[in-house]
């Protein structure tokens, strides 16, 4: 049975499918003339009556055109999952109806989902069954219960076709049917009390350096920065001695850093600010969105014409300002508290260790000082070892405009369950990893 996995990120929805006897594919989710077809922003824009709401990029085209009289563009609803119970929960009015932020993601969830079963129909031909994943990120001990529910209900939406009906564009009314009639009925239901499917950083691992053949000395560091968080996973590949089928190994558990890229967005627009105190007075999806592509370009060129004003900001200066040293500073941090934990030990035989390969996944992971915090750590704690980046191939198929650090997390999603590392592996077995 083909199974389709969704990456419900901060900024970007992606996709993959996977059938039985093939490599994962990215699926093309965006219908719209875009420049990445492979990705839907997760954005949601309400319009200024309250008669409409748009998701994807018609929430972003909405909120560009009509921000200033009023429409309400929310450009991280996955954010919302960090709120209460209670702030998830509460009503607001739109119009004449009334929807909880919970039921908006449900329904951009939903609607991402529909698309991506269209898409998988087109890449592998009609299909009795198709499955669904959601692959899930780190989320706090504090909210890990509240949130895995609602994770639930996502997961179940998606592999009951609740997707099915809804547009990039809805008005209130057939929104709050669709509430009514198809989300409640599975909110009430009985679920499963675990999320069945992985972790985003376990996730890009299976794709990234679950399928090449890896020296068993070889470790790998997973680097995800995505816009909400950055995530990090150690693992290693094992290969049983009996011959059995490849498995991935989790030395620790994975853990999330809430610094990302939406950290540099939020820094970067306040630089911009301070030389261009007008730029703030556009509407936020017009100066959300500039500012997303001038990091891009700062980022490649080394420096920008800061939009509205003769000041050019380097990319030297834009690293040293105080909240991008923070940033880097507990990026750092974490990777040397897993590398620690992990390898530094009494028996865990680190003196073994002759390579670490670091594979990053997210946008985040494109970035210079991002690479170089990494790098820092792990010569701090193994100054022997040699560390590299490990290679990303292309995948056959690969038919979308789409970086693959980007999708790493959609098609390894996709993969076979018994990849999923199952948590520490024990030192009885493995004899040079603690």
């Amino acid at each position: 049975m083909p199974v389709i996995c969704i990456d419900f990120g901060t900024s970007s929805i992606r996709a993959a499918v996977k059938n039985e006897d093939s490599n994962p594919v990215p699926l093309a989710i965006a219908s719209e003339s875009t420049i990445d077809n492979a990705s839907i922003p997760s954005y949601i824009t309400l319009s200024a009556s309250g008669g409409h709401i748009f998701f994807g990029n018609s929430a972003l085209t909405e909120a560009l055109t009509n921000g200033g009289s009023g429409a309400t563009f929310e450009p991280s609803p996955k954010a919302w999952f960090f709120t209460t119970n209670v702030a998830m929960l509460d009503k607001k009015s739109f119009g004449h109806h009334e929807f909880t932020r919970f039921e908006l993601i449900a329904a951009l969830v939903s609607f991402a989902g529909q698309r991506a079963s269209d898409a998988a129909k087109k890449t592998l031909g009609p299909a009795k069954n198709m499955s669904f994943r959601i692959t899930h990120p780190i989320w706090p001990n504090e909210i890990a219960l509240q949130v895995s529910r609602k994770y639930e209900v996502l997961l179940a939406l998606l592999n009951c076709g609740a997707g099915s009906g809804l547009k990039a564009k809805m008005t209130a009314r057939s929104l709050r049917t669709w509430c009514d009639k198809i989300l409640e009925p599975v909110i009430n239901s009985k679920l499963s009390k675990s999320i069945p499917d992985p972790e985003e950083p376990i996730a890009a691992a299976i794709q990234l350096i679950g399928t090449p053949k890896a020296n068993l000395r070889e470790l790998h560091l997973v680097v995800d920065v995505g816009a909400g968080t950055s995530d990090l996973g150690l693992f290693l590949n094992v290969l049983p001695a009996n011959g059995e089928n490849r498995k991935l190994a989790s030395l620790c558990a994975p853990r999330s850093i809430f610094l990302a890229g939406d950290h540099l967005d939020d820094t970067l627009m306040r630089e911009v600010e301070t030389h261009s105190p007008n730029a703030s007075a556009i509407s936020l999806a017009d100066f959300r969105n500039n500012i997303r592509k001038n990091k891009e370009r700062l980022f490649a060129d080394n420096k920008i014409k800061i939009p509205g004003s003769r000041a050019i900001l380097k990319l030297a200066d834009f690293e040293i300002l105080p909240a991008i040293q923070d940033m880097g500073d507990a990026l750092e941090q974490a990777v040397k508290e897993m590398v620690r934990g992990s390898l530094i030990t009494e028996g865990s035989g680190a003196h073994q260790l002759d390579k670490i390969s670091v594979v990053y996944a997210g946008g985040g992971g494109e970035l210079g000082f991002v690479r170089e915090r990494v790098y820092k750590a792990l010569k701090q704690y193994l100054p022997r070892v040699v560390v590299t980046e490990a290679p990303i191939k292309t995948p056959r198929n690969f038919g979308v405009d789409a970086t693959l650090p980007r999708m790493a997390v959609a098609l390894g999603g996709t993969c076979p369950k018994d990849l999923w590392p199952k948590g520490k592996v024990k030192a009885s077995r493995y004899p040079f990893v603690g």
